[in-house]
C-alpha cells in the first residue's frame, strides 16, 4: 500500500497552490494523503529534518520510496504512475 505524507505549513504561499495538486493526484491514483503541518504536526526534531516546504515523503508498504520538495509535483506524478497499479475500474 503506498501513501504520501504531505508535510506543509499555512505560511507557505507554495504550499498552497501545491497541496490542491497533490490532493488530486492521490485521489487520481487512490493513494492514502496524509497532511501534516510543519508548526502544529511536527516536533523538533521532526522540523530539523525538513529543509523546504512543501515535502512530500511517499512510502510503499512501510518503506520509504522518495522524497520530493516544493515544486516536484510531476516527479510525484511519476513516482505514482511507477508504483500503483490501476484497475479496470479506473480505465476510460
Amino acid at each position: 500500500k503506498m501513501e504520501v505524507t504531505y508535510i506543509g505549513a499555512t505560511w507557505c504561499a507554495t504550499c498552497k497552490t501545491i497541496k490542491p495538486k497533490v490532493e488530486e493526484l492521490c485521489k487520481k491514483f487512490s493513494v492514502v494523503l496524509k497532511v501534516l503541518d510543519y508548526d502544529d504536526d511536527l516536533d523538533d526534531t521532526a522540523q530539523a529534518e525538513i529543509t523546504k516546504v512543501p515535502t512530500l515523503r511517499i512510502t510503499l508498504d512501510g518503506a520509504h520510496v522518495a522524497t520530493y520538495n516544493q515544486n516536484q509535483v510531476a516527479s510525484l506524478e511519476k513516482c505514482l504512475q511507477t508504483n500503483v497499479k490501476l484497475t479496470s475500474a479506473d480505465d476510460f
